[in-house]
C-alpha cells in the first residue's frame, strides 16, 4: 500500500511516479564512485596474491652470464658463464644452483670452475618468512573485499540518511503551509469583521500571511533541489518543473515543481531486516579481530628475523682450479660439502672438497691426488651486538602495546554494545510512539472531516488535523529509515556482516 503526502490531490501523481526504495538504492550503489575505486582495488589485490604465490613457490632463474669476445688476427676468445637456480622456499630454503664458466679459443674449449650446488636450512626462518609473505597477500585480498563491502553499507547508510533528510524538508513544508493557512483564515476573519484593507490590523496580518508564503515557497525550493541532488546521485534525471504562482490562499495549489519533488519519493519504506548486536560474534568486532592480526602477524615477523641461521650445503666443482698442478693446467674435479652460521653479528662458514681425480667436462686426467682441502670463513660485526640488544627490547615493548591495544578494542566493544542497546529501545519506543500517533490523527482527522460537513468545526481546524496526520506519517517513514541506518551502522562495527 502506498502512503501519501498532504492532500488526495497529490494521488495519482504520486502512484504514477514515485520511486521505489530498491530501484532508487540499486543507482546510488552503482554510481557511487568510492565503491568503485575499492572495487578495483580488490582486483589489483587478487592479482598481488596471485603473484606472491609465485614468488614464493618454484622460483627458478636462467642467465647467459657475462659474455666476453676477444678477436684479432690470429685468434678468436669467448668466455661464457652460463648460470641457473632454482628454489623452493617452502622446503626449508632448499636452493640448487650451477654455473658452468666456458672458455673458447681457436676452437678448443676448456672448463674451469664450473659447480653445482645444492643448500639448505637446518635451522632458519624461509618458511616462516614465506609464510608471512604469503599471508599479508592474502591478508590485502580479504581487506580490500571488506572495504568492498564496508563502503556497500556505508553508501547504504547515506543513501537512506539523504532520504531522511528528504522527508524532514517536506514536514518543514507542512508546518510552514499549516501557518500559511491559519494566518490566511485570521485576514478573512478581519474582512468578515468588516476591517478595511487599509487598517492597521488588515495590513499587520496581510503582511504576516505574504511572509508566510514567501517561507512555504522557501521551503519548497529547498526540497526541490535537494531531491535534484539526490536524484542526481540515483542516476536519474529529475527535470524542475516551472512553478505557477499559487492560486488563492490553499497552501497545495500552484507549485508543481514541489509537487513533482513529493511524487518522487518513495511512498513507503521497506522494514528494516534487524540487527542484533548480541547476535554477532565478539571476536568478528573489526578492532578485536585487527588487534588479533596485528599481534599475530608481529609475532610471526619477530619469529621470521630470528637471530639464529644455520645452512647446509653439498654440491660438485667442476675443473677446480685450486686443484691445479704446479706444473701443468690439468686439473680435477671434487666433491664438496660445508656448513654455515650466522648468529647476532657473527657470520662463520666450514667446508671440505674431495678430489675425485677426475676431469669430466675436460675429458682429461684429474691426477691421482686425493688430498681434500678445508675452506673456512669468519665475520664479526660488532655494531649487531648492540642493536640487537635494542631490537630485542623493542620487541617487548610491542608486545605490551599489542596488548594494550586489544584491551583498548574490547574496551570499544564494550561501549558499543551499551550505546546500540539504547539506541535500539529508543527506536523501538518511537516506532510504537509514532504508530499511535499515527492511529490517533487518523481517527481525528477522519472525525474533523464529517464535522466539517456538519458545521461544527472550521475548515482550519480540520487542515490542522489533516497536517498532523500526514507529518506522523512522515514520521513513521523517517523512523523505518532510522532503523535501516542503525541496521548498516551495526553490521559496520564487525568484520563479518552475516549474524550468528
Amino acid at each position: 500500500m502506498r502512503r501519501i503526502f498532504f492532500v488526495p490531490i497529490f494521488l495519482l501523481a504520486w502512484a504514477a511516479a514515485a520511486e521505489d526504495v530498491p530501484t532508487l538504492l540499486a543507482g546510488f550503489l552503482e554510481n557511487d564512485l568510492q565503491l568503485k575505486k575499492y572495487s578495483i582495488t580488490e582486483e589489483k589485490k587478487s592479482l598481488a596474491l596471485k603473484s606472491a604465490k609465485v614468488s614464493n613457490g618454484v622460483i627458478v632463474e636462467l642467465s647467459t652470464g657475462t659474455m666476453k669476445i676477444q678477436s684479432s688476427s690470429d685468434r678468436t676468445k669467448i668466455t661464457v658463464t652460463p648460470q641457473a637456480s632454482v628454489e623452493v622456499p617452502a622446503l626449508n630454503g632448499l636452493k640448487v644452483e650451477g654455473s658452468v664458466p666456458v672458455v673458447v679459443e681457436d676452437g678448443k674449449k676448456e672448463y674451469r670452475n664450473g659447480s653445482v650446488v645444492a643448500s639448505a636450512e637446518i635451522v632458519g626462518n624461509s618458511r616462516k618468512k614465506r609464510q608471512v609473505a604469503l599471508m599479508e597477500a592474502e591478508r590485502a585480498l580479504l581487506e580490500a573485499r571488506r572495504d568492498v563491502r564496508d563502503r556497500a553499507l556505508s553508501a547504504e547508510k547515506d543513501f537512506y540518511s539523504g532520504l531522511k533528510t528528504l522527508y524532514k524538508y517536506a514536514v518543514e513544508v507542512l508546518d510552514a503551509r499549516e501557518n500559511l493557512y491559519d494566518d490566511s483564515i485570521d485576514l478573512r476573519v478581519l474582512a468578515a469583521q468588516g476591517y478595511s484593507k487599509t487598517s492597521a490590523a488588515y495590513r499587520q496580518k496581510n503582511l504576516k500571511v505574504e511572509s508566510d508564503r514567501r517561507n512555504v515557497r522557501e521551503k519548497q525550493r529547498i526540497l526541490e533541489r535537494e531531491t535534484q541532488l539526490f536524484a542526481k546521485k540515483c542516476g536519474i534525471d529529475f527535470r524542475r518543473i516551472d512553478d505557477g504562482e499559487g492560486q488563492g490562499d490553499r497552501p497545495e495549489a500552484g507549485d508543481n515543481a514541489f509537487d513533482a519533488a513529493i511524487a518522487f519519493l518513495p511512498g513507503e519504506i521497506p522494514d528494516a531486516v534487524e540487527a542484533n548486536i548480541f547476535k554477532f560474534d565478539k571476536s568478528q568486532f573489526s578492532k578485536i579481530e585487527k588487534a588479533k592480526w596485528n599481534a599475530l602477524m608481529a609475532d610471526l615477523k619477530r619469529r621470521a628475523s630470528g637471530d639464529l641461521t644455520l645452512r647446509a650445503n653439498a654440491g660438485y666443482v667442476f675443473s677446480d682450479s685450486f686443484l691445479a698442478k704446479d706444473d701443468s693446467s690439468a686439473t680435477s674435479d671434487a666433491v664438496t660439502g660445508g656448513i654455515s652460521l650466522s648468529w647476532r653479528g657473527i657470520e662463520a662458514s666450514a667446508g671440505v672438497g674431495v678430489p675425485n681425480g677426475k676431469d669430466v667436462l675436460n675429458g682429461s686426467d684429474g691426477g691421482k691426488d686425493f688430498n681434500p682441502y678445508y675452506t673456512l670463513s669468519l665475520t664479526v660485526r660488532p655494531t649487531d651486538f648492540l642493536t640487537g640488544a635494542i631490537d630485542r627490547r623493542q620487541d617487548e615493548l610491542d608486545v605490551q602495546l599489542e596488548q594494550i591495544e586489544l584491551s583498548t578494542a574490547e574496551d570499544d566493544y564494550d561501549t558499543e554494545v551499551l550505546s546500540a542497546t539504547s539506541s535500539f529501545h529508543d527506536l523501538k519506543w518511537n516506532e510504537r510512539s509514532y504508530a499511535e500517533e499515527f492511529k490517533t490523527y487518523d481517527a481525528l482527522e477522519a472525525d474533523m472531516a464529517r464535522w466539517l460537513r456538519q458545521g461544527s468545526v472550521t475548515e482550519s481546524d480540520w487542515l490542522s488535523a489533516k497536517n498532523n496526520k500526514e507529518k506522523s506519517r512522515i514520521n513513521i517513514l523517517i523512523n523505518r529509515i532510522e532503523q535501516q541506518i542503525f541496521s548498516d551502522e551495526i553490521r559496520l562495527l564487525f568484520v563479518d556482516a552475516e549474524e550468528k
